[in-house]
């Protein structure tokens, strides 16, 4: 029974971690579109081009994130790294609240906040296969849906942005991002995977072992 409830427990802060991270990004992704139209009045096109740019990261640096979570402690990467993610929120609030807000500024905010996905995502399943415990696919189906939950609560509350500001709305999504720190600092520490066999001892070395691994593989 102990052992069962530290499982249960374990399980439950992850879950709370989880659903603050993805009730920020729903905000977020409410809040973007909002700043760029609504406090810049520039075009649709922009949205698009803002957006792309929080996307990108992602897609050039999220092996080198997957090796991270394999190397080191994910349960502490996420940690610091839903920390880390409250500051360009931060900055872009205070740009907002300066009235000075451009562009430039949404442009590199997205770069930061894609930087930081491309790291969080594979830490964040890395720690779901060891407190998921044996019937990972349950532990994956309730994630799926307290991500999709959150992440419409989060668009529904950054919908009062044009009543109480830009601002505070952004510093809410940095609160939420750090309480997702808090709840995930809860968990207890996971050993780095060993080194693959035949990897060598650099980043690409290891990636490429990864990748020969996946492409012998039928699944």
């Amino acid at each position: 029974p102990c052992g069962l409830l530290r499982r249960v427990t374990q399980f439950a802060w992850f879950v709370a971690g989880v659903a603050t991270w993805f009730g920020a990004w729903g905000m977020q992704s409410v809040l973007f579109s909002w700043i760029v139209v609504g406090e810049l009045h520039a075009g649709p096109e922009w949205v698009s081009a803002a957006q792309t740019a929080s996307m990108l990261p992602t897609l050039f640096l999220l092996l080198f994130g997957g090796l991270v979570a394999d190397r080191n402690d994910p349960r502490r990467v996420l940690v610091w790294l839903q920390t880390a993610a409250a500051l360009p929120v931060l900055a872009l609030a205070a740009v907002v609240g300066a009235g000075v807000v451009a562009l430039p500024h949404l442009i590199v905010f997205g770069l930061c906040i894609g930087t930081v996905t491309a790291f969080t995502m594979p830490a964040r399943d890395a720690l779901l296969s060891h407190v998921g415990g044996e019937n990972l696919m349950h532990a994956v189906t309730l994630l799926t849906a307290v991500q999709f939950g959150a992440q419409a609560l989060g668009s529904l509350l950054a919908g009062a942005a044009g009543r109480v500001g830009s601002v505070a709305m952004l510093a809410c999504e940095a609160a939420l991002m750090v309480l997702g720190a808090l709840f995930l600092s809860r968990l207890e520490p996971v050993p780095p995977r060993a080194a693959p066999a035949g990897g060598r001892a650099t980043a690409l070395g290891d990636i490429a072992v990864g990748l020969r691994e996946v492409s012998r593989t039928p699944k």
